[in-house]
């Protein structure tokens, strides 16, 4: 059985993860206090340090676009596969569509 765990400790949500993913902490149209929202995700920047704590293989992705929840060290390395996964976002969208004009048999 799988099991989801929530953690308020970022070293520990990412001790030997497979594969870690961010989200932008301000959004586009995002009605909050950004300062107030900055400050609580400070502690939760991907940086190197951070990745140290996964598993040697692990991976990174973001939904882009990037924000400040990533450095540009991680966001560019080898373990960011940040571009693969916007290009395989756009395959399902163009499927999406096809199946809402009826177009896939």
């Amino acid at each position: 059985m799988n099991k989801i765990y929530i953690f308020n400790d970022p070293k520990k949500a990412a001790r030997e993860a497979d594969v870690i993913f961010s989200d932008k902490v301000i959004s586009m149209n995002d009605k909050v206090n950004i300062k107030k929202k900055l400050k609580h995700f400070k502690k939760f920047k991907i940086d190197k340090k951070l990745l140290s704590f996964a598993k040697k293989d692990c991976i990174f992705l973001h939904c882009l676009p990037r924000g400040t929840e990533v450095d540009e060290e991680v966001f560019s390395s080898v373990k960011s596969k940040v571009w693969q996964q916007a290009q395989n976002r756009i395959h399902v969208q163009k499927s999406i569509l096809l199946y809402c004009l009826n177009k896939l048999r």
